[in-house]
């Protein structure tokens, strides 16, 4: 099919490359004027950073470039410990063994797994 530019102008069809697509806007006749579906780019290990780990009573999360997530904390038997919603960035711990446990972070479009542990 013809691919066109923002302007309605059709651009090589030709193309053999690779295109990075990093935000999509998808409109239809049901849409009203400026509103618009998006799609975040995909969440990776590198954007996720806990600290301090091993962990205390609260360990601390920065995801970068995701503005919607839920935690869930799973112990090494893949038990779900505690859930954390609401985009969390200070995750209470109290009241949780010491040990190994894996961090899953999921966004609407892929899950991250991370081990943290809590002395």
């Amino acid at each position: 099919w013809p691919i066109s530019d923002e302007f309605g102008n059709v651009v090589d069809a030709a193309f053999t490359g690779t295109i990075e697509i990093d935000y999509i806007k998808i409109a239809d006749e049901h849409c009203t004027q400026g509103s618009a579906t998006s799609v975040e780019p995909a969440l990776t290990a590198q954007q996720v950073t806990i600290y301090p780990n091993p962990a205390g009573e609260v360990t601390n999360l920065v995801i970068d470039g995701v503005s919607n997530y839920e935690v869930q904390l799973i112990n090494t038997s893949g038990v779900v410990v505690k859930t954390f919603e609401d985009n969390p960035t200070n995750l209470k711990l109290n009241n949780i063994s010491s040990g190994l446990y894996i961090l899953v972070i999921k966004s609407e479009n892929n899950s991250i797994f991370k081990k943290v542990i809590i002395k």
